[in-house]
C-alpha cells in the first residue's frame, strides 16, 4: 500500500490473506477520507476487515498468532533429519 492508498479487497484476498488491517476510518487530508467506512470488525466476501485504529488488541493477537504459526512453520519446514 504504498502512500496509503487503497489496496482491493479482492486483491488482498487473492494474495491468500484471511485479514485486512489497513484501512483506518479517519480522514487524513491529502491521503484519504474513510469516515463513512465501518469503525468495527466487518467482512467483504471471505475477506475479514478489522480497522486498525478501533479494533487494535484483536488485531495484535492476530499478528501475535501468525507470527507463531510461522516461526513453527519454518522451524519444522527447513528441519534437517539426520539418518
Amino acid at each position: 500500500m504504498a502512500g496509503l492508498q487503497p489496496v482491493d479487497d479482492a486483491e488482498i484476498e487473492k494474495a491468500g490473506y484471511e485479514y485486512n488491517s489497513s484501512m483506518n476510518p479517519t480522514y487524513i487530508p491529502g491521503r484519504y477520507n474513510n469516515l463513512s467506512k465501518p469503525r468495527t470488525a466487518y467482512y467483504t466476501n471471505k475477506l475479514l476487515n478489522l480497522p486498525i485504529s478501533v479494533t487494535f488488541l484483536l488485531v495484535l493477537l492476530l499478528q501475535v498468532v501468525n507470527q507463531a504459526a510461522i516461526s513453527i512453520n519454518t522451524r519444522y519446514t527447513f528441519a534437517v533429519i539426520p539418518g
